[in-house]
């Protein structure tokens, strides 16, 4: 068994070297030592989203694994509860899709819908399906995981389907504190809680017990709520009640994430994140165009400091500027790392996907993008504009691209392991300076100039 995982970790090692080495464009940097745009000047943390999803079943312990021996310098745990109220590790409230329980007959009577309103993501739709919160940890141990988005296309190959289950929060501890020791790479972790307020509900009569319960689980495996820990941890958190109190309690930092709550877009929003969290996470799409447009586009259902707005509402902010001038206006998206650094923040992006799939990263909304559909044209973007932290997938792949670019910055070259000239050869000059021009004309300025304009 251990050969044939091995046998098939090789030809998926193989396909992530062939992901990272197919440029679609050559890029021009001034050779000035330029240090990275980051809070802090150093290079950006390359955080494993949900661990490796690009080619481990997601949220699972070969997840981790994968993510860690990749160096990610943070592998990306979810967490939602059992109906026992016990902290897994799971994206989603349910689990139809990805896992076999349509398999087990005798969790049929538990598919039921779902309708609720999240502040971070909006309103919540789930139909026809089975959510973590109706199974006990040991019924939810019974199933077994699986990929999704298969396909002959796809990276993502169902080799490892039915090997792993759901786990816990302190299975993903000591997982984490046991590969990292024997990698002797300092990964750090980045839990996120999912949907508060609903598990509030759970539990009406004890208030914040899903944090209090988070928090309790952290300390006592390794994490005490004030220090010092054994490797790098950050929480996140959509809610802003929820990372508010979060902050009244630990002083872990804390990333405020972004989505459907709007004001963390505008000045006044970041003002206030400033006062409890170290970092603002927004969706990638907002620092690429316009707020207005992407939420128009997105008919997201969006909130001001947890006052909701309907979609409606979207036009009658476009009309009435008070409304957003109450908050300070929105941000420009090339503005949005600067202004976050102003105030001490650094800012993590989400969702930096692998190169072998389409990622929206020429960005899915119709106005203001680029439309290049290249990861490196992608993450040097994002480099340019000085983020601090990236949700990646592939991350052999993520590092890699953030060493070429800090090679391009210092005029040096220490790529050793995949080198894109070394495998593929040199490219036609013509075709190399064609691309550069189309990455120019599409960024504005260039990165020739360094900075990048509207």
């Amino acid at each position: 068994m251990r050969g044939q995982f091995f046998a098939t970790f090789g030809l998926i090692g193989g396909t992530i070297v062939g992901a990272i080495a197919a440029p679609q464009s050559e890029l021009k940097f001034k050779h000035n030592n330029t240090l990275w745009k980051t809070l802090d000047g150093k290079a950006p943390k390359i955080v494993g989203h949900r661990g490796e999803k690009a080619i481990m079943p997601e949220h699972t312990l070969g997840s981790w694994h994968l993510g860690i021996i990749e160096h990610a310098d943070f592998v990306e745990p979810d967490v939602v509860l059992t109906k026992d109220f016990i902290p897994v590790c799971y994206h989603d409230l349910s689990i139809g899709v990805n896992t076999d329980v349509a398999d087990h007959p005798e969790f049929a009577h538990l598919k039921r819908n779902l309708t609720f309103y999240d502040v971070g993501d909006g309103i919540v739709h789930i139909t026809n399906d089975w959510l973590v919160s109706d199974f006990s940890l040991a019924e939810l141990k019974t199933l077994r995981v699986k990929h999704v988005n298969v396909g002959p296309k796809s990276i993502r190959l169902p080799y490892f389907d039915q090997v792993f289950s759901i786990p816990t929060l302190v299975e993903f501890l000591e997982l984490v504190a046991n590969v990292t020791e024997k990698v002797g790479y300092p990964t750090g972790i980045i839990p996120e809680l999912k949907h508060p307020k609903y598990h509030q509900d759970m539990a009406p009569d004890r208030p914040h017990f899903f944090e209090d319960l988070f928090l309790a689980t952290l300390a006592n495996n390794g994490y005490p709520l004030h220090g010092p820990w054994p490797r790098s941890i950050w929480i996140q958190n959509f809610d802003k009640k929820s990372a508010q109190y979060l902050a009244s309690k630990t002083s872990i930092p804390l990333v405020q994430l972004q989505y459907a709550n709007a004001d963390a877009l505008t000045y006044h929003g970041l003002d206030e994140i400033a006062k409890y969290a170290k970092a603002v996470g927004p969706w990638k799409q907002f620092l690429v165009s316009q707020t207005l447009d992407v939420l128009k586009y997105e008919g997201v259902v969006y909130n001001f400091d947890n006052r909701t707005l309907n979609s409606n509402d979207v036009t009658k902010i476009a009309s009435n500027p008070e409304l957003v001038k109450e908050y300070g206006g929105f941000i420009p998206p090339r503005e949005y790392v600067r202004e976050a650094h102003k105030r001490g923040l650094q800012v993590a992006g989400y969702t930096y996907y692998t190169s072998n799939q389409p990622s929206y990263r020429g960005c899915e909304t119709p106005k203001g993008c680029f439309t290049t559909e290249d990861r490196r044209d992608e993450l040097f973007y994002f480099f340019e504009l000085g983020m601090d932290q990236l949700f990646c997938e592939n991350n052999a792949e993520a590092v890699t691209l953030r060493q070429e670019y800090q090679d391009r910055l210092t005029g040096k070259h220490t790529l050793s392991v995949v080198d894109y000239k070394v495998t593929f050869g040199k490219r036609a000059v013509a075709e190399v300076e064609a691309r550069a021009e189309r990455v120019r004309e599409l960024y504005g300025a260039g990165l020739g100039g360094r900075r990048f304009d509207h």
